[in-house]
């Protein structure tokens, strides 16, 4: 509208080159997002204080208007958590052709990689967002979950205003590849001022940040490794890996199923010697990368807190702004 008028502009008295820098610009506002994952590992908290009696059938999810640009191939799922198309079957179990003992890193390294799809899959893929729901004590929300190569990672999750009903409220966590971030805001605004995490809750965020599982992720990180020995781990015999970087502030266990090659979970001692617990579960192959479904995490703070997702999308566009 022009303003003070209250009538809209006539184009017809503009001049063509006019004319054609505002279609221009309306097409560029068109390509950015209406809106600004733990990852799963918010503040629980705060959380579960607002949660108690939130119908999620209610509330804006965030994120979920993003444009999406090259592959894009999501996993519908129906009421019971089931895909609603046929995906590919994801972690096929193999015979070793020698004893489990006798397999070295380097050899466990390259048959996961090819397990979970090979370098060329792997590499192709830029981004992924999962949304789903976040749960914890009986009470659940709904999450986005947006990944980015390289180590990029944000987490929105929503719940309703304690003080108006009509509001919703999102605690966002993210991690840019180098510091990991905390922010609350009124949905549909923009980001409050972030605050830095503390080094633990930046920890668990990297561990899930990015593009690849942490195994790979910790092997082009340059972390050192070492083989433990051969356990159970969520009733499956596994490799035990042990990986840690040259400061050794803090420490990673990672289990190897020696069935399917599946990073079926991993341990993280921090610098202040607390431990937090991953376990993943529910694989599926999307794009022909594999991805787990499932995730539980068990914190000594924050007690214990599972993620499905029930949407999962592989090559969407996403600005850098939003990590």
């Amino acid at each position: 509208m022009s303003k003070g008028t209250g009538q809209k502009p006539k184009l017809d008295r503009v001049s063509d080159d006019r004319r054609g820098m505002l279609k221009r610009k309306r097409k560029r506002n068109l390509l950015l997002p209406s809106a600004l994952i733990v990852v799963l590992l918010i503040s629980i908290s705060l959380v579960a204080t607002f949660i108690k009696n939130f119908s999620k059938n209610d509330a804006p999810v965030d994120d979920a208007d993003l444009h999406f640009m090259g592959n894009k191939e999501a996993l519908k799922l129906n009421k019971n958590g089931q895909p609603t198309f046929q995906s590919s079957q994801a972690l096929q179990e193999v015979t070793l052709k020698k004893p489990a003992q006798d397999f070295t890193i380097s050899e466990i390294l390259a048959k996961h990689v090819t397990a979970y799809g090979g370098w060329k899959n792997l590499n192709r893929v830029e981004s992924i967002r999962l949304s789903g729901e976040i749960t914890r004590e009986g009470s659940s929300s709904p999450i986005v979950i947006l990944k980015k190569r390289t180590n990029k990672i944000r987490a929105t999750i929503t719940v309703p205003s304690p003080w108006d009903n009509n509001l919703f409220i999102q605690s966002i966590r993210g991690y840019d590849g180098n510091q990991g971030w905390m922010s609350t805001r009124v949905a549909g605004t923009m980001d409050h001022e972030r605050s830095l995490l503390k080094e633990n809750q930046e920890t668990e965020l990297y561990v899930e940040s990015g593009v690849t599982n942490l195994l790979i992720k910790l092997q082009q990180d340059n972390a050192l490794m070492e083989l433990e020995n051969i356990q159970p781990f969520q009733q499956q015999e596994c490799w035990k890996i042990k990986a840690s970087f040259k400061n050794k502030s803090k420490e990673f266990m990672l289990y190897i199923s020696t069935k399917s090659f599946a990073l079926l979970g991993y341990d993280i001692t921090h610098s202040d010697k607390t431990s937090t617990r991953v376990i993943y579960d529910n694989f599926i192959s999307q794009s022909g990368v594999v991805i787990p479904r499932k995730l539980t995490t068990i914190n000594e703070a924050t007690g214990q807190t599972s993620f499905i997702a029930q949407n999962i999308d592989v090559g969407i566009g996403i600005h850098r702004e939003y990590f």
